[in-house]
């Protein structure tokens, strides 16, 4: 890559220089624009006594490489565990994944890394959410979207994470429109911790058996976007009915067949 060099003694000029790489706790910035800063023009003059120097430090770029203590472990997949040290809120994205089984054992993975640091390590705690969790989790593993084998792996986890996740720093919550196709021992677990949409009539008797007829047949009446959330962190001895506000949109927005006749 061309970078401009000041070498002491011959002045300022464009040379071919090694790109870099990204070391622990570094990110590498493809640079886009660079302003010409007084400090390089003092530089130049010699106003500094300095060695051989790459110039520019007003720049404006975009990460195209991280560093592993920012979140990337190396051979370039994300660790999942420096990822949640890093950052307040991390979206796992499975837009690129090729199969149902690459994105059912992508989750599982980080679920079980999260949870063993959890357990070994009491300063590091994470809340895991999971939408659409009939699909992750089938009450039939044979008629899910993934391989049988896939979700033999990943059911016990997301028991063992339902059940003793709270109480190790990795509660769970879970989403989904289709209780009825979800496995019934995480969804009645999670009835402790749970957020009810308007659902229809099939999924309506397994929400009445995780948390009664009384908010089950209410959730059946919230308009879109409302939903009622029951569990034991609520200070109030009721549940309470909450509006959730779109923050953004999943990776799936904009790619349906009406948008694409739309946008043609």
């Amino acid at each position: 890559m061309k970078a401009v060099l000041l070498k002491p003694g011959s002045g300022a000029s464009v040379e071919e220089v090694q790109e870099p790489v990204s070391q622990k706790g570094e990110v590498v910035v493809e640079l886009i624009a660079c302003g010409l800063c007084g400090t390089d023009v003092e530089r130049i003059r010699g106003c500094y006594s300095a060695g051989k120097a790459v110039l520019g430090h007003e720049a404006v770029g975009k990460v195209i490489e991280i560093g592993r203590a920012v979140g990337e472990s190396q051979g370039g997949e994300v660790d999942i565990v420096e990822a949640v040290r890093s950052n307040s809120l991390v979206h796992i994205d499975m837009s690129g994944a090729q199969s149902w089984d690459e994105i059912v054992n992508a989750a599982r993975e980080a679920v079980e890394e999260c949870y063993r640091e959890a357990r070994t390590d009491q300063s590091f705690g994470v809340a895991v959410f999971i939408d659409e969790v009939h699909n992750f989790v089938p009450q039939s593993p044979s008629e899910g979207a993934a391989s049988r084998q896939a979700y033999e792996e990943m059911i016990p986890v997301m028991k063992l994470v339902a059940t003793t996740g709270p109480r190790n720093g990795v509660p769970l919550f879970i989403a989904t429109q289709r209780l009825s196709e979800s496995d019934k021992f995480i969804t009645t677990q999670m009835g402790q911790n749970i957020f009810a949409f308007r659902v229809e009539d099939v999924d309506l008797l397994r929400l009445r058996e995780i948390v009664g007829s009384d908010i089950a047949y209410a959730a059946r009446t919230l308009p879109r976007g409302y939903c009622i959330y029951k569990g034991h962190a609520l200070r109030v001895q009721r549940p309470v009915i909450a509006v959730v506000e779109k923050a953004g949109d999943v990776a799936s927005v904009g790619k349906d067949l009406l948008t694409r006749w739309t946008q043609g």
